[in-house]
C-alpha cells in the first residue's frame, strides 16, 4: 500500500495485491473495495469519505508492432503499457517525444535524412521492450512466495552496496539506453546519452544542455585533438545545422571529437571514420545544407522584421489600459476550465485492468 497526502486534505492510495489474478478485472473498482483492501492491508478497520476518483491497473504488457505507418506515429501510453512502477513509463513515454520530436522537426525544414524518421522505431521499440522486461521482473520481485525469498535478499545485499544502486537508477531512467549504430561499428560514446558535462569554451564556461539548446546538432572540439583534428573542415558540408565548440578536455571523455544530437545522445565519436557519413545518414548530402545555411540568413532577415514589429508594439502600447479592462472577464473563464481539470486527469491516469494480471486499486 502507498499513502501520500495531496493538496486540500486529501490522501491518495494505492494497493497491490500480487495473490494472483482478480475475478472482476473488467470491473470499475469500488470505495467499499478499496476500503476493505487498505483495512485488510493496514490490520484494522479504515474509513473513508467521498472518492475523487477510482481506478483499477494492472501488469498487463504491451508493445506496438512498429512506432511508424506511413505519416502515423506513436509514442507513449499508445506505444507501450506495462506495470506502472518506478515511473519508468513516463520516462520512456518522454524519451520517445525528444526522440519523434527533433526528427519530424528537421524532417518538416527538408533538413531530414531518407532513414531519419524510420530510425525513431528503430531505436524506441527496442528501448520500451527493454523497460517492459524490467518491471516484469520488478514485478516478479514483489510476487508472495517462499521460492523468491532467496532472490530478494541477493537483491536487497546488491543495493545495499551501493554500486548496483546506480545501474538500476540508470534503468529506471533510460539513461543507459544505448542507440543501434547502424551499417558500422560503433566507436566509444557513439549510441549513448551524453552526460550534461561542465564545458570550457573560448567564450567561458557553459554545459552540454546549454549548447544544445538552440535544437541543431553539436560538435564538440575537445583540446588540441580536436581542434588539429580536421573534424571541423569535414563537417564544412552542414555548417548550415552543425554547430561547431572547440572547448578544453574533460575528464571521462577520452576523445578529441563528439557529434551531439539534439537529444543529447552521440551519433559519431572520433577514433573510426569521419563524421561526414553519419551527418549524411542523419541529414542528408551536404548540398541540403547550403539550403539550410540559406534559410538561417532569412531567419536573420525576419529578426529585423519583428524588430521594426517590436517598435510598432510599443507604439500601440497606449492601448494598454483600454485592453486591461478585458483582463477580469477573461480571467473569469479560468476558474471553469480549471474545473475540468480534474475529470480530464483521472480519465488520463486511468490504465485499464486486464484479467492475467494481480489487481491494483487507486484512489
Amino acid at each position: 500500500m502507498v499513502v501520500k497526502e495531496v493538496a486540500g486534505g486529501r490522501v491518495r492510495l494505492r494497493t497491490v495485491n500480487l495473490a494472483g489474478a482478480h475475478p472482476r478485472w473488467r470491473v470499475e473498482p469500488t470505495l467499499e473495495e478499496l476500503r476493505r483492501e487498505v483495512s485488510w492491508i493496514a490490520g484494522r478497520e479504515i474509513a473513508m469519505g467521498e472518492p475523487l476518483w477510482l481506478s483499477r491497473f494492472s501488469d498487463f504488457s504491451r508493445v506496438v508492432s512498429s512506432y511508424r505507418r506511413g505519416r502515423m506515429f506513436v509514442a507513449g501510453d499508445a506505444a507501450h503499457v506495462h506495470f506502472p512502477i518506478g515511473g519508468q513509463g513516463l520516462s520512456t513515454g518522454l524519451l520517445d517525444a525528444v526522440d519523434l520530436g527533433w526528427k519530424l522537426a528537421f524532417a518538416v525544414r527538408g533538413w531530414a535524412g531518407a532513414g531519419l524518421l524510420d530510425s525513431y522505431d528503430l531505436e524506441r521499440r527496442p528501448a520500451a521492450q527493454r523497460v517492459i522486461a524490467h518491471t516484469r521482473a520488478q514485478v516478479a520481485l514483489m510476487r508472495p512466495g517462499p521460492e523468491l525469498e532467496p532472490l530478494r535478499v541477493l537483491f536487497g545485499e546488491l543495493l545495499a552496496g551501493g554500486g548496483e544502486a546506480g545501474v538500476l537508477a540508470s534503468m529506471v531512467s533510460g539513461q543507459d539506453t544505448v542507440l543501434p549504430v547502424r551499417g558500422r561499428r560503433g566507436v566509444g560514446w557513439e549510441g549513448r546519452f551524453l552526460p550534461n558535462v561542465a564545458l570550457v569554451t573560448g567564450e567561458g564556461s557553459t554545459d552540454v544542455i546549454a549548447l544544445l539548446g538552440g535544437g541543431g546538432p553539436l560538435l564538440l572540439l575537445f583540446g588540441e585533438r580536436g581542434a588539429g583534428g580536421g573534424f571541423e573542415e569535414q563537417v564544412r558540408g552542414w555548417a548550415g545545422l552543425v554547430r561547431v565548440v572547440r572547448c578544453e578536455e574533460v575528464a571521462g571523455l577520452e576523445c578529441a571529437a563528439l557529434l551531439v544530437r539534439p537529444d543529447g545522445y552521440v551519433a559519431w565519436a572520433s577514433g573510426g571514420e569521419g563524421p561526414a557519413g553519419v551527418l549524411e545518414e542523419y541529414f542528408g548530402a551536404p548540398a541540403n545544407a547550403g539550403e539550410a545555411a540559406a534559410n538561417a540568413g532569412e531567419a536573420a532577415a525576419n529578426a529585423g522584421e519583428a524588430a521594426a514589429n517590436a517598435g510598432e508594439a510599443a507604439a500601440n502600447a497606449g492601448e494598454a489600459p483600454e485592453a486591461a479592462g478585458e483582463a477580469p472577464e477573461a480571467a473569469g473563464e479560468a476558474p471553469a476550465m480549471a474545473g475540468e481539470a480534474p475529470a480530464m486527469a483521472a480519465k488520463s491516469g486511468v490504465v485499464p485492468g486486464v484479467g492475467e494480471v494481480p489487481a491494483g486499486v487507486a484512489g
